[in-house]
């Protein structure tokens, strides 16, 4: 193992602030600060107490949550984090075998190399696992999804309800941002106006300082831990609602997230809910818990724009609320400037859907994603460069083999991923993914040829000054 940058030891884990030492070894330099897991919306919960196997899951992800914010990186710089945890199974977690699969799904989710010592928790646990459930006020969920407010999430939580009108769904929700939070929950509160009250949002806020020694601007920005960080609590309110699946509601192309181009530089391509990741943390939680366990995605081979065509058949009142969803990559929070920045690959990936499904942009962009002028930050040109590497690829008879060839590293093991963890043949699940970027190309192509999307562009005073004449 290379030489250690940080080590975090964390004190016990509970829904108060409790301390974490740092030691930067590059400087020799000793810092401390707190966190926190509130997770006491687990007490509302179907079965009798929190498990210590899902507790202890609970506190491994908050500590990732915490040491890879805390982490300072310079651009793309690796890291090598070592965690030391009280957990309440030490022994359990310390076995070789479970180290291994911790330290490498966060090797594929950061590309840091990551190290964990756990040690015998002391004092009380959580309100969560203290407090047993005497009575049961209501009914176990049908379906657990992951819920970020965003617009995927209000698409595929549509979508659902549409197909499943009598289904009891929780909408899980988790991070440190309390605008994120909030956004979750008045996004959540739109479902449930306008779709019906099967539905409760759950939230297990995580909190870190944002003052003192560490400072906002310190932070890593980046974060990439964040989506096995979602995963796993999603997966142990699941869990305790009696489910063996947790869903994600995510387009495909987002979800794999292919490379732009092979050269491309400072893109962040995120590996949050990626199908291998996916695979990867479903095999973690049936290890802990002894019991198969699978996190899906019903959208996988939907395009953005086919999971947004259903707000076609919603109330346009709810359609007006689209906009309140953020996707950006970039939020901005200067004063004076829109939160969604409309250059990075999600703002476009989000103008695309919106626009192709018929359902129309309204999204105050900081600057309009497609005008006559487009800067040469955004990701619109790689974008584009990568529909123009697939376009002759597909149309050829043996398409997959060529857009296999293109990105080597990435789509032959994903046809075998998904054809084994849906139990469908090879060559149905190559189609599928031909299917997704076929859709995919044609949807750009609307957008850079159609026209529509410019007339309308042109015809909203709200952008009219963003156009470069």
């Amino acid at each position: 193992m290379q030489n250690i940058d940080y080590t975090y030891r964390f004190h016990s884990i509970t829904e108060k602030q409790n301390r974490v030492e740092v030691v930067i070894h590059k400087t020799g330099e000793k810092r401390s600060f707190s966190v926190a897991a509130n997770d006491c919306q687990f007490i509302d919960r179907p079965s009798t107490y929190l498990p210590t196997n899902l507790a202890d899951l609970v506190d491994i992800a908050t500590a990732v949550f915490a040491a890879d914010h805390m982490a300072t990186r310079r651009g793309e710089m690796q890291c090598s984090i070592e965690i030391i945890l009280p957990v309440r199974n030490p022994d359990y977690y310390n076995q070789p075998h479970i180290v291994d699969i911790l330290e490498d799904i966060l090797y594929w989710y950061t590309a840091d190399i990551w190290s964990f010592k756990f040690v015998l928790r002391e004092g009380y646990g959580r309100s969560s696992e203290s407090q047993p459930r005497l009575f049961v006020e209501r009914a176990a969920a049908d379906e657990v999804a992951l819920w970020s407010g965003g617009l995927d999430s209000l698409a595929g939580i549509c979508n659902r309800f549409s197909d499943k009108p009598s289904t009891r769904f929780i909408l899980f929700g988790t991070g440190g941002d309390r605008t994120a939070l909030g956004r979750q929950a008045t996004i959540a509160s739109l479902v449930n106006a306008y779709l019906g009250d099967n539905f409760l949002l759950m939230q297990v806020p995580l909190h870190l300082p944002y003052s003192g020694v560490y400072k906002i601007r310190d932070l890593n920005k980046i974060c990439r831990s964040r989506g096995f960080v979602f995963l796993v609590l999603g997966s142990v309110c699941a869990l305790l609602e009696g489910r063996d699946e947790l869903f994600v509601y995510e387009n495909g192309v987002g979800a794999i997230n292919l490379n732009f181009s092979s050269a491309e530089l400072g893109l962040d391509h995120t590996r949050s809910v990626h199908p291998k990741s996916l695979i990867k943390v479903s095999n973690l939680i049936s290890e802990v818990t002894g019991s198969s366990f699978t996190i899906r995605n019903p959208f996988i081979f939907y395009t953005k724009a086919q999971m947004c065509e259903i707000f076609h058949r919603l109330p346009g009142s709810l359609r007006a609320r689209i906009p309140l969803t953020v996707s950006c990559d970039r939020e901005q929070r200067k004063p004076g400037r829109r939160l969604q920045c409309g250059r990075c690959s999600s703002c476009l990936l989000r103008h695309l859907a919106l626009m192709a499904s018929g359902i129309g942009d309204q999204t105050e962009y900081d600057n309009y994603p497609v005008q006559r002028h487009i800067p040469s930050n955004s990701h619109y040109w790689a974008m584009s460069q990568q529909v123009d590497t697939m376009r002759p690829l597909l149309i050829k008879e043996d398409a997959w083999d060529h857009l296999a060839l293109e990105y080597p590293d990435t789509l032959p093991d994903l046809a075998r991923e998904l054809s084994a963890s849906s139990g469908s043949d090879m060559s149905s699940t190559q189609r599928q993914i031909i299917g997704l970027y076929t859709k995919h190309i044609s949807e750009w192509e609307y957008l850079q040829y159609g026209n529509k999307s410019t007339m309308l562009l042109y015809q909203n005073p709200n952008f009219a000054h963003k156009v470069v004449h």
